[in-house]
C-alpha cells in the first residue's frame, strides 16, 4: 500500500466565519492512500492518483477537524503530541 500525506487547510472547515485574514494555524493530514503495484504500473493514470487525492481530501470535514481539537484538548502535554506518519526522517528504503 502506497500512503501520501500531505497538509490541508482547515481553518474554513473548523470555523467558517473565521476572517479571510486570520493568520492563525489549523490544518490536518490528507492521507492518500492506492496499492503501491497500481500506483507504479505503467498504465496508472494521473486521473486515478487524483482520485486518490480527492477521496482523502473528502474525509477532511467539519467533523474531523472538531474531533481533532477535541482530542487536542484532552491531551496534558502538548509537546509530546506528534503527527504520526509512515518512515519518518530516519526511514531507509532497502
Amino acid at each position: 500500500m502506497s500512503v501520501f500525506e500531505s497538509p490541508v487547510d482547515v481553518r474554513n472547515v473548523f470555523a467558517a466565519d473565521s476572517p479571510p485574514d486570520y493568520l492563525g494555524n489549523c490544518f490536518l493530514f490528507n492521507t492518500a492512500r492506492m496499492p503501491l503495484a497500481e500506483l507504479i504500473s505503467p498504465s496508472a493514470s494521473l486521473g486515478r492518483v487524483a482520485q486518490a487525492l480527492r477521496q482523502g481530501a473528502a474525509r477532511l470535514d467539519s467533523r474531523a477537524a472538531h474531533n481533532a481539537y477535541a482530542l487536542l484538548r484532552l491531551t496534558a502535554d502538548l509537546s509530546r503530541v506528534q503527527a504520526v506518519s509512515w518512515g519518518g526522517p530516519s526511514a531507509r528504503l532497502g
